[in-house]
């Protein structure tokens, strides 16, 4: 389930948001996702964004690999290629 702009949607949330803004001094949009062990959440993708995490329940197994691109673009969002590399950092 992915609820996207969820700052919009509650106050504190919101709020929360709106703190992150006065200390990053950036737009912050705050999205929320729920998964279940019967699906996999996300294939491998990059953003074209900075990314923030805050798991607040269960457990979600990480693999974070080095950006390949200097500048990566959303168009090339589709092409992710699975890396020949070993992540640089995973996780449970």
């Amino acid at each position: 389930m992915i609820v996207d702009e969820m700052d919009d949607l509650d106050p504190a949330v919101r709020e929360l948001a709106v703190g992150l803004e006065r200390i990053f001094r950036i737009r912050i949009q705050v999205n929320m996702y729920a998964g279940w062990r019967t699906n996999n959440g996300f294939d491998l993708h990059f953003d074209d964004h900075d990314t923030m995490i805050l798991q607040v329940f269960g457990r979600k197994r990480w693999q974070v690999f080095t950006q390949r691109d200097s500048i990566p673009f959303k168009k090339d969002a589709e092409e992710a290629v699975k890396p020949t590399e070993p992540p640089i950092w995973k996780g449970i």
